[in-house]
Order: C-alpha cells, then structure tokens, then sequence
C-alpha cells in the first residue's frame, strides 16, 4: 500500500550570475516519478528561478509538510534571484529559517540541497523536526541521484528517516559517497534532558519523548527504570498511530501504569509530564472498563475526517457518517451493557450521567445534521462529543489512580 504523500513545495534557484545548475534534471526526474507512482502534479509545486518575493509568498500561499530548495548556497545562507534581473541575492540562513518557522509552523521537513547547507543545521533545524543538509559541496548528478531515491522510498513508505537511509544507499552504491554528503537531522536531538528514542518499524520514524517531567515519578515505581523505559517504547512501537495527531494531556495506559502526554507535532517531541499508578482499591473491573474506555476514546481521536484540513467539508462525509455511527455505538455500550458502564458509573457518578448524556445528545444532533447535509456542524459536534468523554475519563484518573509514592 502506498503512503500519504506529503505536501511539497520545491523552490529552485539558479541566478544568471552564478555557475550553471541541471535544476530541469532534477525537475524532469521528479516528474517521472509521479508518473511512477501515479501522483497528480500539483503533488510536487515546484517554482524556478525563485526570487525573494516568491519564496515569501509562496510559504503562505498553502500549508506544506515539506520544503525543499535546490540551488547555490554558502557556510552562511542561500541565493535566490532578485525581482529585476535575475542576478543572486544572499538569504541569510537565520532569516530563512525566521520566515519558514512564521509561514509554516506544522512543517515536518525542511530540505537544503545546496552547498555547505549543513553548516547551518543550528539555525536551519529551528525550521522543521526534519532537517536535510549537504556538508560542503554537493555534485550535480549526485544530488539528483539522491533526490530521486529520497522521494521514490518517501512516496512508496512515507517514513522521511527511511527515505533518506534508502537514498544514501543508492548514493554509495553507484559510487557517489564522496560527490555528496547530506545530513539528516532531528530537532528533537537538540533537546537537553531525559529524552528517550523510540522506533516504530521501518514504515514510520522514530518518536522522541522527554520524560524530564515524569523521571520523579519513574524513580519511584516498584519496577526498575529499564524495564519501565521498555513498556513504553513497546506501548508506543505498536500504538504510533496514536501520535499522528496533535494531543494535550493525553492519557495511554502503559503496562500497570497511566502516562499523561502531550504533542504537538509528534515528529518533533512527545512530552511526558506525569505517570499515575491504580490505586490499591480500584477492583479489576472498574480497571477493565476504564481501560476500555481510554482506548475507545483513543481510537476515535483518530478517525480520519479529523486529520483533513476542513474535517466538515462535504467530501468528508463518508468518513464522518461511519466516524459517528462508531462514536454512537461506543456510547451506547457504556450505558447499555452493565459491565462496562455500572464500575465507571459507581467511581464517577455524576460525572458519568454528565459525559454520557452529553455525548449520546450530541451524537444523535450530529447525525441528524449529516442527514441535512449541515457538515460543519456535524463535525462540531462530534467533537463536542469526544470532549465530553474526556472530561469522564479526566475524572476517573482523579479517582482511581495516584502518583507514585517515593
């Protein structure tokens, strides 16, 4: 199955008083790949001979995941081409980054292939999680080469540490290590403190996470800090997809234990701020059903009309109808089946009538708008009703858990 494509913007730039770059190469290899992979073109906006101008307006003119430049550059910055005649003008690295860092500050990745990028990378990686430079000078057909391979493994696999693994590899085995020498680069390496390195399979990147906050709480646990450390990166290896989204305070069983984490931009830092233990009264049923309710709470933070730009639009509502349909069955289960519903109802009482009722009344008005075709207000709705069901969960942990005893 392929992956996502990302957004890409790609800003060429080849002044007339510079020496010449096969930029129309490496645009005629990325239009191949399309064809390749069966991408429209718009998947890759690609602007020549890009002024300083243009690559202003051209960040705000759309949300990109990516953006890349191809051109000259030095230790210090880029040339793009003036308004007037075409001739270089020198971008300092710091500016470009202030200007990417305003116009798009959800970017995943940003790429320099142009010369003595890396030198930059303390600047530049302010720009993107991802970052991907050339220490010292990068050959033509060389770079083109690794372009290539790093967009053909990103559009078939969507993983950008992967692509660029893939791509170094093609490099080296045609030969070409020593023409050029890109780096890749996390933001979230620069992070001082307890940061841990999760993998999660070769299809998806790494996830960071920084415990600073919780380590009080890990000392503290009856298990030993390793074993601790392999729950999660285990939790977090077969649940990813949890981290696609942006979260606040989100709350994800951990073995025996409840973590509390927050992301913005999970390409970036996960943010562990405290870990919670059940308490030694908590009967496994109450455990079970609160359990289940985390993860069905989970599973619907992430239906997939919530990841699109506009989650009410009318092509959406495919995906909200079927979003709702399994929000209104989850709800029902909790109020209708005596197993999962009486433990939370006893430990939360009203809160539990409060949630549930809101997110039952909810649900049902969001799918009467759908039948109306009132899209944005269906989706509203529907997370009005996730809301709801948080705020249940929230008091659950007040009741039922408690942090570590030193």
């Amino acid at each position: 199955m392929a992956a996502a494509v990302p957004k890409t913007l790609i800003l060429y730039s080849c002044p007339g008083d510079q020496d010449r770059i096969r930029l129309d190469k490496e645009h005629r290899a990325l239009d191949e790949l399309l064809r390749k992979h069966d991408l429209p073109g718009h998947t890759l906006r690609r602007l020549h001979a890009t002024t300083v101008s243009d690559f202003t307006s051209a960040l705000r003119d759309e949300t990109y995941e990516i953006v890349h430049f191809s051109g000259h550059g030095s230790p210090e910055g880029i040339c793009l081409e003036d308004d007037l005649h075409g001739q270089s003008v020198f971008i300092d690295a710091d500016r470009v980054s202030r200007i990417i860092q305003a116009a798009l500050p959800d970017l995943r990745l940003a790429l320099f292939a142009s010369c003595y990028s890396a030198s930059a990378i303390p600047v530049l990686i302010n720009a993107a999680p991802f970052l991907i430079t050339m220490q010292g000078t990068a050959d033509d057909e060389a770079a083109i080469q690794f372009i290539s391979n790093f967009y053909d493994d990103l559009f078939r696999h969507g993983a950008f540490e992967r692509a660029f693994n893939t791509a170094m590899c093609s490099v080296e085995f045609r030969g070409k290590a020593d023409r050029i020498k890109p780096i890749l680069s996390r933001r979230a390496k620069q992070r001082k403190g307890a940061v841990i390195q999760a993998s999660v399979g070769a299809r998806r990147d790494s996830i960071f996470v920084d415990l600073t906050e919780a380590e009080p709480d890990i000392a503290a646990l009856n298990i030993p800090k390793d074993d601790f450390l392999s729950l999660l990166t285990r939790k977090i290896r077969l649940h990813e997809w949890i981290f696609r989204y942006p979260r606040e305070n989100a709350l994800l069983s951990i073995g025996p234990y409840f973590g509390f984490f927050s992301w913005t931009n999970a390409d970036d830092i996960v943010t562990c701020t405290r870990l919670m233990q059940l308490k030694s009264n908590v009967d496994e049923a109450t455990c079970n059903a609160w359990t289940k309710l985390i993860v069905t709470y989970n599973d619907r933070r992430c239906e997939k009309h919530r990841a699109a730009q506009d989650p009410g639009s009318p092509e959406n509502t495919a995906t909200i109808a079927r979003a709702l349909e399994r929000l209104h069955k989850n709800v029902k289960s909790y109020l209708d089946d005596p197993q999962l519903g009486e433990p939370l109802r006893k430990a939360a009482r009203t809160q539990f009538a409060v949630s549930f009722t809101n997110a039952l009344s909810n649900v049902e008005s969001a799918e009467e708008d759908l039948r109306e075709s009132d899209f944005p207000s269906a989706a509203i709705k529907f997370e009005v009703a996730l809301s709801a069901i948080h705020d249940l969960i929230n008091a659950l942990a007040a009741v039922l858990t408690e942090q570590p005893a030193p």
